[in-house]
């Protein structure tokens, strides 16, 4: 059995028919990264019929693979693409997969993070705290409903205000979360971030 570690030590160019179980980490229309305990890995399915055992979550047993010069898995026709029991990935991997998949900034870490002014950083932490939900009034004189979470890593937590349609967004408590373009903010000297109009929840 080969797993995503061992494999990007092996030869380039090659089809290989040793199985491998993975975890389909993100999938949106063409962005396909597949994941195991040991790492992820980017994937180009040319084969439309297996799109559909490549959703999100799936646990996935491959062969007949190729893995190209630039660390991808192809999968085409002769793949074989099968349903399997579950594959355990961490949250911390699942959140870098999607980060190389958007093609964005590594993660600042917290710590870091709240030192930086006038520009938007990316952090990846766990919510850990998400406060109820009170209206308040913008600048603009708007009245809205942002939501405010605690986000955690391993080196700081910060509280994370979250404005207008990424309020909507659903990030349960214990959840591992990579939050992009947010916006350092600093009242009485407390340090918190707000998001922006370009800030994503993956």
């Amino acid at each position: 059995m080969n797993n995503i570690e061992k494999l990007m030590k092996l030869p380039c160019n090659t089809p290989y028919h040793v199985p491998l179980r993975v975890k389909v980490a993100v999938s949106a229309t063409t962005k396909i990264a597949v994941a195991d305990s040991t790492g992820y890995i980017t994937v180009i399915c040319y084969d439309s019929a297996k799109m559909s055992m490549l959703e999100l979550n799936n646990s996935v047993m491959l062969r007949n693979y190729i893995k190209k010069a630039d660390n991808t898995i192809v999968i085409n026709r002769p793949t074989v693409v099968s349903l399997t029991s579950a594959v355990t990935v961490s949250d911390v991997t699942k959140a870098e997969a999607k980060r190389h998949i958007y093609a964005l900034p590594e993660a600042v870490k917290i710590i870091d993070a709240v030192k930086v002014e006038g520009t938007t950083v990316i952090i990846m932490g766990k919510a850990t705290k998400e406060e109820e939900k009170t209206t308040k009034q913008t600048k603009t004189k708007e009245m809205v409903l942002p939501k405010r979470i605690t986000v955690k890593d391993s080196t700081a937590e910060v509280e994370v205000t979250l404005w207008k349609d990424q309020a909507n967004a659903t990030l349960p408590v214990g959840s591992w979360q990579l939050v992009t373009d947010l916006r350092l903010n600093v009242y009485h000297g407390v340090k918190s971030f707000n998001s922006t109009f370009k800030t994503q929840i993956l």
